[in-house]
């Protein structure tokens, strides 16, 4: 078998040119070195959402999500709580955001009539119901999930223990607490 050689090979993978113009040569200055520019003094703050706008959703559903997947209160991450004590649950959260709410409501009080006042707290409030109806979905989101890897758990104890012919389909749309009752049976006739 004839093989062609290592540079023939090298030669027909060579890149082609990208373009057919030459190469144009230039004179490039000597760089200056940083410290001898002048600059003004400037600083960059990054700043969290949640510690800017406390009581909008999309800046704390992190925050929200946070109650439901660790449990440690100390290892959460609240940025928008800062200066109000660590909750230790997500009930303890929403309540301090209705009193971070009245607290911002009072803060911005000067120069406002009592109707303004009112408004604005009423708005933050509203914000803080949008809050909790976040957590509450959440939470239903989560229960229902649990419950499907339940009736999955259950279902599969059933089709490794059953004394009978079926299948994994049939138990599909039974309760949990139909398959309960299932593996008790399953169980006791054992």
């Amino acid at each position: 078998m004839n093989r062609p050689s290592l540079s023939r090979c090298l030669r027909n993978i060579a890149p082609s040119p990208i373009s057919s113009q030459p190469l144009i040569l230039s004179t490039v200055q000597k760089p200056t070195s940083i410290s001898s520019l002048q600059t003004t003094e400037q600083t960059t703050v990054l700043v969290h959402l949640g510690v800017k706008y406390p009581m909008d959703l999309p800046a704390v559903r992190e925050e929200i999500k946070s109650f439901y997947s660790e449990d440690d209160p100390q290892r959460r991450n609240l940025p928008s709580l800062q200066g109000y004590p660590l909750p230790k649950n997500i009930d303890e959260y929403l309540q301090l955001k209705a009193k971070q709410a009245e607290d911002i409501s009072n803060k911005d009080k000067k120069g406002k009539s009592e109707k303004e006042i009112q408004t604005n707290l009423q708005y933050l409030l509203s914000q803080v119901r949008t809050l909790e109806q976040f957590s509450k979905d959440l939470c239903q989101r989560l229960s229902e999930k649990d419950d499907e890897s339940l009736k999955q758990d259950y279902i599969e104890h059933i089709m490794e223990n059953k004394k009978y012919k079926a299948e994994r389909y049939q138990f599909k749309d039974w309760t949990i607490s139909e398959l309960k009752q299932e593996i008790e049976r399953v169980q006791k006739n054992a």
